[in-house]
């Protein structure tokens, strides 16, 4: 009987344990995430050029939050890096977004637009 009421909380605790946080690398096109998850969408750039992805369309904020942005260290100067853009699914749905990768400067011009379609399935 003491098995079985040790059993029982760790099997619940393994059905709510949170989805594994999935990353797209250069992802195009429509992403799906399951809603309750946190994804990351890793772009890459090039160190000291001054160039940045910015999130330039915010998705819908009742179905995906966006959390932060981190930049991996080049391996020598002017060398390659990834910046990862960490967001949250919250509620399931569909909603769009838009990364500009953008140059220095106060009004910077967009190099590169990347248009994404981000669907949350109920989980």
């Amino acid at each position: 009987m003491r098995r079985a009421l040790l059993i029982v909380p760790l099997a619940l605790l393994a059905l709510a344990a949170p989805a594994a946080a999935k990353t797209f690398d250069n992802p195009k096109g429509t992403l799906a995430v399951p809603e309750h998850s946190s994804f990351t969408i890793a772009l890459d750039s090039k160190a000291g050029t001054g160039f940045t992805w910015k999130l330039t369309k915010q998705p819908n904020p009742e179905i995906v939050k966006y959390v932060s942005t981190k930049t991996t260290p080049a391996s020598q100067p002017g060398g390659p890096t990834q910046q990862r853009l960490k967001f949250k699914a919250l509620d399931a749905g569909t909603t769009s977004m838009t990364i500009a990768y953008v140059a220095p400067g106060r009004n910077g011009r967009a190099a590169k637009k990347l248009d994404l379609k981000v669907k949350v399935a109920k989980s």
